[in-house]
């Protein structure tokens, strides 16, 4: 079977519901899954944002995996676990159980990522984990002053445009300044949504240029907070990068650098 990269922009092919053991499973599938079995346990959210978490739960279903349920409905569902931290009831499909516990798809994982000839995977799960976070954290400010969250998918169009000249933390201070700024607009518009918008879509396409030219430091910028079950397999697991995940541009020199 051909290996399906996850991309955040690119529309993922249908797949067979139907796999042969955790070896089927691309670098993305086996990350997801090993994060839905520990997010079962550690109280913190499965990914850096509730679409990256949709669009990855769905490969897990697609490729016959688990199924999910209403979590209003979890505890009529007595074969059903929950994530802690999310809103996520689901149940394990697998025959296999050992096949598919924490400790095989751990193991599974690191052998795969120690086999990789090239970067080319891992760099995609790095930029697609941080244009998740880049939303998460735009759709965050957004809700804190009761914004339209839905606004915060047109970052995603931006990152494709900046990831080559801007670390993840620039691009967060970009967030931050463009959504402040939009909020002063909104007040002094008297509640102009659409005007609103526009301004925080100009100021952030102006404010990214200007950080390209003068690169300001970034460090006040990595946030603090505990990181997502995902983004925690991606720094411990599969490129042990620290900060630079934060710091570094996204490319391939800065996961040699580690390797």
């Amino acid at each position: 079977m051909p290996r399906v990269r996850l991309t955040h922009e690119i529309p993922q092919p249908t797949l067979a519901a139907t796999p042969h053991g955790p070896q089927a499973l691309d670098l993305v599938e086996l990350a997801a899954a090993l994060a839905l079995h520990i997010a079962s346990h550690e109280p913190a959210s499965y990914s850096p944002s509730s679409d990256l978490t949709s669009e990855l739960l769905g490969r897990l279903e697609v490729r016959g995996l688990i199924t999910r349920a209403d979590i209003s409905v979890l505890l009529e569902l007595p074969d059903f676990t929950r994530t802690l931290y999310d809103p996520i009831a689901f149940r394990w499909l697998s025959a296999d159980g050992a096949a598919f516990s924490e400790g095989h798809l751990k193991q599974l994982l690191r052998a795969r990522v120690s086999a990789l000839e090239t970067t080319s995977e891992v760099l995609g799960l790095w930029r697609t984990l941080a244009t998740a976070e880049l939303q998460g954290y735009y759709a965050y400010l957004l809700r804190k002053h009761q914004l339209p969250v839905a606004w915060a998918i047109s970052v995603r169009r931006l990152s494709l445009m900046w990831f080559g000249k801007l670390t993840l933390s620039q691009m967060r201070y970009s967030v931050w300044c463009s959504v402040r700024a939009g909020t002063s607009a909104y007040m002094s518009s008297g509640g102009d949504l659409d005007g609103t918008r526009r301004h925080i879509d100009d100021s952030l396409r102006k404010r990214m240029s200007w950080v390209a030219q003068k690169s300001p430091p970034g460090s006040e910028f990595v946030p603090t907070q505990r990181n997502s079950v995902l983004l925690d397999i991606f720094l411990e697991d599969i490129a042990r990068i620290g900060t630079d995940y934060w710091l570094a541009l996204p490319t391939a020199d800065a996961l040699r650098r580690v390797r």
